[in-house]
C-alpha cells in the first residue's frame, strides 16, 4: 500500500513505522476484526509468513464464532430454564425407560409433592398416577405417555383426574410430545399439564344445568331483550306442539289463545322486574292449555338487560282439579239443600189424600224451593200420551200444546223416561235447544230440564218435570236423589191407589188366565197338582205368596220352587189349618206383574199348566194398557172376564175367597 493510500500516514511517521501487514478475522462470514502487524523497518513481502498469519486469523475467527455460539447457547439455556421453571403449566420430562427426569415447580405443585419430588419416579407410580372420570387408575396401556411412546404421535387436551398424596383431587389437561434421537428413536417425552379443575367443574355444572333444563318438567325458553325466542327446551316443544325450528325467532305471543297478549309482560321485564301470571296458550293442534308463566330479565355486568328467560308450567290438570273440587263442593251444597227440600216434600206427601193432591203438593214445594225454577206433573195414559195434572211457575197451556201437538221431538224426553223407567235430562247448549229435545223451557233462560218417572214396580203413574238455570243441575247425587224421589212418590201413589180401591164404590173385578209362561202354572203341570194362593203380600222388590198344594208332595214342590229363578225364601208352614208353602216371587208370575202395576190381587189358582187370577181395579184404570204391560212379563195371559163389583157386596178376600175361583 502506498503512502497516499494509507489513511494514517502522519501517525505512522510520528511512530517511526516503516511497514504494516493486516489480516481480517472473520466468523461465520462476518468480519469481526483485523489483525495488523507494524514494523519499524521496511520488510519485503514474505509469503510464507503471510500464510501463517492468515491461518492464525482464520483460527481466531473460528474461536470467536464458537465462543459466540456457546454464549448464545448459555443464554438460550438460561431462557429455557427460566421458561421451564416459571411456566404456569406443569411440565414433566420422561426418558425412554419411563423414569421422570425433570419437573418444574408447577408440576410439583399440581401433584402435591415437594420440589423435584417426582424426579426418578416411574410415571405410573402412585405419586404421579392418573385417574379416569370414574376415579379409577388409568391402565398403563391407556396412559397418555405410554400412547406417545407407542405411536410416536403427539396428544392434545386429554383430561384426567389426579389424586394427590393428601387425598385431594383435581382435574388436569395433558399435552404430550416425543423427542427423537439422531437415529429417529424416541428418547424422551415432554408432558405439559394444566390444572383445569375450576374450568372442568364449571363445565360439568353447566352440563348438568343444561341437562336439567333440557329435561325439565317446565317449558323453558330464552329470549333476546325484545322477546324473540332463540332457545327452547324439549318440554316447550311438547307443550306447544311446535318444533324448535318453527319457534326460534318468534315470540311467545305465537302460542297465546285469543284474548291474551304479551305486551304487559314484556313491559314489566324490560323495566327490570320479574313478571308472573296465568295465561291460556293454544297448541299447534288448536287445543288450549292453561300455564303459569314467569319471565325473568337477565342483566350483564353493566346492568343492561341482555336476555329474558321464560318458564311455562302446565297447570291445566290443576285448574281442572280445582274446577272439579268446586263442582263437587257445589254439588254437596246442592245435595244438602236438596235433602232439606226433599224432606219437606216427603212431609207434604204424607198429608196428601189423593194422587192428584200428591202431585200438586210435590210440584208446589219443588217449584217454590229456590232450587228449581219450575215444575209440572203429567198423568201417563195407555197410549203413552201425557196430560198435565199439576204445575208451578210454568205455563200449563204452552207445555200441553207442545207435548200434545208435536208428539216428537218434544215428547222424546218424556217417552224415554216412560220406556226406561229412569230419569232423563237434557241441557241447553248456548244458542241451541237441548239435544234431541224441544220441551219448552220457562222464560227464565233455563239451561237444564229433567223428566222423572213416578213409578212403583213396573207401573208408571205419571212424570215429574223440573227446570233449572244451574249449569250443573241434575248431575251426580242430585240425579240419584231425584230418582229416589220418583220411586218414593210412586210408592205413595200405589198406597193411595190401593186405599182408594178399598174405599171407592166404583170398583171393577178382572179375571185373567195364563199359561206356562207363569212359573206357578208350569209347576202345576210338572207335578200334576193343584196350587191355591192363600194370600199375596207386597214385600220389597217382589211379593210374598202363601200357597196350598193339593195332589203332590209338599217337599217336591218346595224343592222345585227353590230351584226356580226369581223365587227365594221358600219355607213350609205346618201350623195352619192346612200345611202351605211360603215363598218370595219377584218375576215370571202373573201375580207379580199385576202387583207391580199397582193392582190388588184377590184370588188365584193353578192346575194342569193353566192359571186363573182375579184382581180388583178402579173404574178409571186403563185395562187395555194394563193387559199390554202384564204380557211383557207373562206373554200367554188373557183377560177372560170383567165384572163391576156391587158396592153393597162385601168383597173382603179370605183364603176361602182365593179357593173359590174354580
Amino acid at each position: 500500500m502506498s503512502a497516499d493510500e494509507y489513511l494514517r500516514t502522519d501517525a505512522a511517521e510520528q511512530a517511526n513505522l516503516k511497514a504494516a501487514y493486516g489480516v481480517p478475522i472473520e466468523a461465520e462470514e462476518r468480519l469481526e476484526a483485523v489483525l495488523v502487524f507494524y514494523l519499524t523497518e521496511e520488510w519485503p513481502v514474505d509469503y510464507r509468513l503471510s500464510r501463517i498469519v492468515e491461518t492464525v486469523a482464520a483460527n481466531l475467527g473460528t474461536y470467536v464464532a464458537r465462543k459466540r455460539a456457546e454464549e448464545a447457547l448459555r443464554s438460550e439455556r438460561t431462557i429455557l430454564r427460566r421458561l421451564f421453571d416459571t411456566n404456569p403449566v406443569g411440565v414433566m420430562v420422561v426418558n425412554s425407560g419411563g423414569v421422570i427426569t425433570r419437573t418444574n415447580s408447577r408440576a410439583d405443585n399440581i401433584f402435591g409433592v415437594p420440589e423435584s419430588g417426582l424426579v426418578s419416579c416411574d410415571y405410573t407410580e402412585p405419586g404421579a398416577q392418573l385417574l379416569n372420570s370414574s376415579g379409577k387408575p388409568v391402565p398403563e396401556e391407556e396412559h397418555p405417555i405410554s400412547q406417545v411412546f407407542e405411536t410416536g404421535d403427539e396428544i392434545y387436551d386429554e383430561q384426567f383426574r389426579v389424586e394427590r398424596r393428601d387425598g385431594s383431587k383435581l382435574w388436569i389437561s395433558i399435552n404430550a410430545a416425543p423427542l427423537f434421537d439422531t437415529d429417529g428413536e424416541i428418547e424422551r417425552v415432554v408432558i405439559a399439564f394444566e390444572d383445569v379443575t375450576e374450568r372442568t367443574e364449571r363445565e360439568r355444572e353447566l352440563s348438568a344445568f343444561r341437562r336439567a333444563v333440557e329435561h325439565a318438567g317446565q317449558a323453558i325458553y330464552i329470549m333476546d331483550s325484545e322477546g324473540k325466542i332463540n332457545y327452547a327446551n324439549e318440554r316447550f316443544e311438547e307443550l306447544s306442539g311446535y318444533d324448535s325450528e318453527a319457534i326460534i325467532g318468534t315470540t311467545p305471543e305465537l302460542l297465546l289463545a285469543d284474548g291474551n297478549d304479551i305486551d304487559d309482560a314484556l313491559e314489566t321485564v324490560q323495566s327490570g322486574d320479574i313478571w308472573t301470571g296465568e295465561v291460556t296458550n293454544q297448541r299447534k293442534s288448536g287445543e288450549e292449555i292453561v300455564v303459569n308463566r314467569t319471565i325473568t330479565p337477565i342483566t350483564d355486568s353493566q346492568g343492561d338487560i341482555g336476555r329474558l328467560v321464560g318458564i311455562d308450567t302446565d297447570i291445566s290438570e290443576r285448574k281442572e282439579r280445582e274446577r272439579s273440587v268446586r263442582h263437587h263442593r257445589d254439588a254437596l251444597d246442592r245435595a244438602k239443600q236438596l235433602l232439606g227440600t226433599l224432606a219437606g216434600v216427603h212431609g207434604t206427601m204424607l198429608e196428601a189424600s189423593s194422587f192428584e193432591e200428591l202431585q200438586k203438593s210435590v210440584c208446589d214445594y219443588l217449584g217454590n224451593s229456590g232450587i228449581y225454577s219450575g215444575a209440572w206433573c203429567g198423568r201417563v195414559h195407555s197410549d203413552d200420551t201425557v196430560s198435565i195434572t199439576a204445575t208451578n211457575n210454568v205455563d200449563a197451556a204452552v207445555i200441553e200444546d207442545a207435548i200434545v201437538k208435536s208428539q216428537s221431538p218434544s215428547f222424546n224426553l218424556i217417552q224415554r223416561a216412560i220406556e226406561t223407567g229412569k230419569i232423563q235430562t237434557a241441557r241447553r247448549v248456548p244458542g241451541n235447544e237441548p239435544d234431541d229435545v224441544a220441551l219448552p223451557l220457562p222464560e227464565h233462560d233455563d239451561t237444564a230440564v229433567a223428566v222423572i218417572p213416578i213409578s212403583y214396580g213396573e207401573a208408571i203413574y205419571s212424570v215429574l218435570c223440573l227446570y233449572s238455570s244451574r249449569s250443573t243441575a241434575f248431575e251426580g247425587t242430585e240425579r240419584s236423589l231425584l230418582s229416589d224421589l220418583g220411586n218414593r212418590i210412586g210408592a205413595d201413589a200405589y198406597a193411595i191407589t190401593t186405599e182408594e180401591l178399598l174405599q171407592t164404590n166404583d170398583r171393577v173385578e178382572l179375571e185373567f188366565e195364563t199359561g206356562t209362561s207363569d212359573i206357578l202354572a208350569t209347576i202345576s203341570e210338572e207335578h200334576d197338582c193343584y196350587i191355591e194362593m192363600n194370600r199375596v203380600i207386597p214385600a220389597g222388590d217382589g211379593f210374598i205368596h202363601y200357597l196350598v198344594i193339593n195332589g203332590a208332595s209338599l217337599d217336591a214342590v218346595k224343592q222345585r220352587l227353590s230351584a226356580a229363578a226369581g223365587i227365594t225364601d221358600v219355607s213350609l208352614l205346618e201350623n195352619s189349618d192346612r200345611p202351605q208353602l211360603r215363598c218370595h216371587l219377584s218375576n215370571d208370575s202373573l201375580t207379580v206383574a199385576l202387583g207391580e202395576h199397582g193392582v190388588k190381587v184377590s184370588a188365584g189358582s193353578f192346575r194342569d199348566g193353566t192359571g186363573r187370577v182375579v184382581a180388583e181395579v178402579t173404574a178409571q184404570t186403563d185395562v187395555r194398557r194394563l193387559l199390554e204391560q202384564v204380557r211383557t212379563v207373562v206373554p200367554d195371559t188373557d183377560l177372560i172376564a170383567r165384572r163391576t163389583i156391587n158396592p153393597h157386596d162385601d168383597r173382603t178376600m179370605t183364603g176361602g175367597s182365593f179357593r173359590s175361583i174354580d
